[in-house]
């Protein structure tokens, strides 16, 4: 059988309480499916506050923000699969 996109719950995540909520509630929703739950978060680079400021223009690497971010939902993602084993 060929996967879609109907074959996962999928959830946004920006770090933030009530999207840490919205993600268990759709990791249960997966659960309950039987589908996989897709965790994803998006940033916008350069980070527009940044461009805001009225200093210098500096080149700030991506990497390490990526990093960061990736490790928000890699933590997010572990207790979502703790509350939710199947």
């Amino acid at each position: 059988m060929l996967e879609s996109a109907h074959d996962e719950v999928v959830v946004g995540y920006d770090g933030s309480p009530t999207a840490r909520q919205a993600a268990h509630w759709a990791a249960h929703e997966a659960v309950t499916r039987g589908r996989r739950l897709l965790v994803v978060h998006a940033f916008r680079w350069p980070l527009t506050e940044l461009t805001q400021l009225r200093v210098e223009p500096v080149i700030l690497p991506e990497e390490p923000y990526r990093r960061e971010y990736q490790k928000l939902v890699d933590d997010l993602v572990a207790e979502c699969r703790a509350a939710e084993p199947a």
